[in-house]
């Protein structure tokens, strides 16, 4: 199909300025290029992505970015060739960015959507599915308190059309209530995750949710979770998969609940799209590394991990990484504007788990950072440029924690590599 003439010329000003970022070394060029084809041409994403299938809209709080890789290489495996976002760029301009510059020769689209952008966005690129792991808090100078977010996404999957389908991460329960007004659904569950701090009150009527079942439900209103349709079991460094008339085992790179479900969403996901179950878990088990997340480099004869904690929930998981050597750990948090300007949630965070480790606090808000874990119980040293707090916290060589906001996260990347 020919493209208009002012999405033709979106598409040369989009991949002309991505070209120049680049060659320039200004960025990636992941952004403005998307930016500007929308000034040319307004509503060219729903045009540049007609006539792909399946397309899919991955969102979350935490763990979006893993679970469209995973996804993407299923989908690859079972013969597709993938429109995807895989510098994790999710807002408008980035999924336009993507669309424009990466989209010839694509039959379908995976794409990361940011949790505040996808209602938006929905409408316009009329999925097929919809992946959604989870909400908690995060970036309240953006997105406010959560359930503001979950009734965005609730009225969202009440308008997609017959036949397209959600896939839920069960335990959340504002999650499950999602899944609840799609046309259809595929319920995915942890064996033994309970909901996140955000997820204890029914999201119905906010009482607290009944703690004793698997699938808690609400003892004042009655709600309930749907039945789970896909029980992922973790042993020791695998995951065991069931459901969908399959049953899958994949040894995983981190050990972490939060990366369980990740990719036990990606293969269900996948399964539903109709690529054979060994197809997609072998592919998915390929994916050792996304983004540099749980990254492991050698630096200056040192040994950096790095780790995105940019939320509680996210903090919560990063932890559970950990090995119990009590390494040193370096502790960056800038809230720049893509990590949101509020750093407040630093006191849900539970950082009293990094008692015994000696810890630096480093980033624009490295006192911040400081004052908490002192309430802690920590004895944190200051150091607020991240080079010297690495550099501070191994002494002459060894090993460190790099627990990061996703600028510091992006900075120790360019400081330290991918590995």
């Amino acid at each position: 199909m020919r493209r208009p003439p002012r999405d033709r010329l979106a598409a040369l000003l989009a991949r002309t300025s991505r070209w120049a970022i680049r060659a320039t070394g200004s960025g990636a060029g992941s952004t403005l290029p998307g930016r500007l084809a929308e000034a040319v041409a307004p509503g060219v994403l729903g045009r540049a992505t007609a006539g792909l299938r399946p397309v899919v809209l991955v969102s979350a709080t935490n763990g979006k970015t893993t679970t469209t890789a995973l996804l993407a290489a299923a989908l690859r495996a079972g013969g597709h060739r993938v429109l995807t976002n895989a510098s994790g760029s999710n807002l408008r301009r980035g999924l336009i960015t993507a669309a424009l510059c990466q989209g010839d020769g694509a039959d379908c689209a995976v794409l990361e959507v940011d949790e505040a952008t996808l209602p938006a966005v929905l409408d316009e690129l009329d999925p097929d599915m919809l992946v959604l792991l989870n909400l908690s808090r995060d970036q309240l100078d953006r997105y406010h308190e959560v359930h503001r977010v979950a009734e965005r996404w609730r009225a969202a999957a009440n308008r997609l059309r017959p036949g397209a389908t959600v896939v839920a991460i069960d335990h959340d329960p504002l999650v499950c209530q999602v899944a609840q007004a799609a046309p259809e659904a595929v319920t995915v569950g942890l064996a033994g995750a309970r909901p996140s701090r955000d997820g204890v009150g029914c999201p119905v009527c906010g009482q607290v949710l009944d703690q004793e079942t698997e699938l808690p439900g609400c003892p004042a209103c009655r709600w309930r979770p749907p039945p789970r349709q896909v029980r992922v079991e973790r042993i020791g460094g695998s995951v065991r998969l069931h459901g969908l008339g399959a049953h899958a085992e994949a040894a995983v790179p981190v050990r972490s609940p939060g990366y369980a479900a990740d990719l036990a969403a990606a293969w269900a996901a996948a399964v539903r799209l109709g690529v054979p179950s060994d197809l997609a878990i072998r592919a998915i088990s390929e994916v050792r590394m996304v983004e540099s997340r749980w990254a492991q480099v050698r630096w200056r004869r040192r040994k950096v991990r790095l780790l995105l904690a940019k939320n509680p929930a996210g903090w919560d998981d990063a932890l559970q990484t950990l090995d119990g050597g009590g390494r040193p750990a370096v502790v960056s948090v800038n809230s720049g504007i893509p990590d949101g300007r509020d750093p407040s949630w630093i006191w849900d965070a539970d950082m009293g788990r990094l008692r015994g480790r000696r810890v630096v606090a480093s980033g624009r808000r490295a006192e911040d950072v400081a004052v908490r874990l002192v309430v802690a119980g920590l004895e944190p040293e200051v150091e607020p440029r991240l080079e010297q707090a690495l550099l501070k916290a191994t002494g002459e060589g060894g090993a460190v924690d790099l627990l990061a906001d996703y600028t510091s996260f992006q900075q120790a990347r360019r400081l330290v590599g991918d590995g």
